[in-house]
């Protein structure tokens, strides 16, 4: 993934300081995706964010 090849490029990076998230604008891409983003974090260390804004509110513009 994208992630790892810009981690060895800076090199050195805790895994507890990277915090991954999925990319959604919608509840049903973030839906889609949480899953696989959740398991890389687990396999990696990293940590796990929502985007609660899309989980509230869809893709409505100005909330």
């Amino acid at each position: 993934p994208e992630i790892q090849q810009t981690i060895e490029k800076i090199g050195n990076v805790n895994p507890e300081k990277v915090m991954l998230m999925p990319q959604a604008a919608t509840r049903d891409e973030l839906l889609a995706k949480s899953p696989m983003v959740a398991e890389m974090c687990k396999q990696t260390g990293y940590a796990f964010s929502q985007r609660l804004q899309v989980l509230l509110w869809n893709n409505q513009k100005g909330r």
